[in-house]
């Protein structure tokens, strides 16, 4: 059976993360990677996608994953697309500050395969 590989879209500027979640993920998944604000925008008028991996520090001239997953979510296209806020704070406070601010799912750095892929199987299988 060809089953269809779910489409995730990773916004993530660090490349050595980004190599990283993609090669985690690239088996499973089709993975797109964009590597700021803008790029991340032409691959969303490109095509659908299940899910997005959005690193919330994207750089100094960039959008803030938080404010990118603002004008996404004032996309109704994008209504049904799960969102995975990806970060390095660990605290419990800013967690649940980014679920509370319309992320799906929050995953921490250094990102840990096991997680990450019960995370998306969970998000995905509910859809």
């Amino acid at each position: 059976m060809n089953e269809k590989k779910a489409q995730i879209l990773m916004v993530e500027d660090d490349p050595v993360v980004s190599f990283h979640m993609k090669k985690i993920l690239s088996q499973d998944y089709t993975v797109h990677h964009a590597s700021s604000y803008d790029k991340a925008f032409d691959f969303l008028e490109q095509g659908s996608f299940d899910l997005i991996l959005l690193d919330i520090n994207l750089g100094p001239d960039s959008l803030s994953g938080v404010e990118l997953l603002g004008h996404i979510r004032d996309d109704e296209r994008f209504d049904d697309v799960k969102i995975f806020a990806v970060t390095s704070e660990p605290l419990h406070e800013v967690k649940e500050n980014f679920l509370v601010g319309g992320f799906d799912r929050y995953i921490s750095k250094p990102v840990e395969k096991e997680d990450l892929i019960r995370a998306i199987e969970e998000v995905l299988s509910a859809r």
